[in-house]
């Protein structure tokens, strides 16, 4: 609602108590600000089962890579949310890969609330730092849609 021209010729006192009540009639007051709050803490990861990490020599090209696989039980303990893992990092290398939740070995899009999905990562790191036939040690962090990271420390992963 635009302000009338005498209240302008008024002064600021009355154009200030004029804002003051035109913010409570169209809710725009600082009180009246709804804002959305995200949760902090989405998932728990824990590895699925310890021969499903495991690693192997590929290529992309002419070029050696290693292939890196892990399988995660991932569980939404949020009420509100599906969660939906964005992004999985290899702390190792720093590398970003693949987290894909699987229901019966078929890729879906999120975690619904309350549940428990597989989850599947996998890697392809061109810098080679381990040698063919030994393990290795990792941390796999993946990242939420809502920024969160959730970490999975000192993973083996076997040369497969």
């Amino acid at each position: 609602m635009p302000i009338p021209p005498w209240i302008i010729k008024l002064g600021t006192p009355l154009l200030k108590i004029w804002e003051f009540f035109m913010n409570l009639l169209t809710n725009k007051s600082e009180k009246n600000k709804q804002t959305i709050t995200y949760p902090k803490r989405t998932l728990i990861l824990m590895v699925r089962h310890p021969h499903l990490c495991h690693w192997g020599m590929g290529s992309q090209g002419a070029t050696p890579v290693m292939v890196i696989n892990g399988r995660l039980n991932a569980t939404n303990i949020t009420r509100n949310y599906d969660i939906e893992p964005a992004i999985a990092i290899l702390r190792k290398t720093n590398t970003q890969g693949v987290a894909m939740p699987l229901l019966n070995s078929t890729v879906v899009r999120n975690i619904p609330i309350g549940t428990t999905r597989e989850l599947s990562v996998q890697f392809f790191v061109s810098k080679l730092f381990c040698k063919e036939g030994k393990s290795f040690k990792s941390d796999i962090i993946i990242i939420d849609q809502f920024n969160n990271k959730h970490i999975v420390k000192n993973i083996v992963f076997t040369y497969h």
